[in-house]
């Protein structure tokens, strides 16, 4: 089955899970996308996103290692991880490193619920 973010082809409550790696940061439209995955998830169901961090040190790196620029996202890897916490509710969050803080920061890892 194939379909984008913001269409997902899947009935009502048909996931327990949804999970995405380094893939939500290319989505055009977040909101539509958040209130896909809350329709197509079950009540309680899991969101599991893995996100490039928003860094000058993954800037350059990214600049670097692919030669594209990092507006390529626009402003989605900002606006990304607020706006899951604003359609979910978030079990836990992980950030690699986990020093150093947003100017280190090279992924970030979430875990987030359906609310009730």
């Amino acid at each position: 089955v194939t379909g984008g973010a913001e269409s997902l082809p899947y009935a009502d409550g048909f996931l327990d899970c949804a999970v995405s790696v380094s893939a939500m940061e290319y989505v055009e439209d977040i909101e539509s996308a958040c209130r896909e995955l809350a329709r197509v998830l079950r009540p309680g169901g899991i969101v599991v996103i893995a996100t490039p961090g928003v860094s000058p040190i993954w800037d350059l790196a990214l600049k670097l290692s692919t030669g594209e620029s990092p507006g390529q996202y626009a402003d989605r890897r900002q606006r990304l991880l607020p706006t899951l916490k604003n359609h979910f509710a978030t079990d836990q969050e992980i950030s690699v490193p986990a020093l150093g803080g947003r100017l280190f920061r090279l992924y970030t890892g979430v875990r987030l619920r359906t609310r009730a």
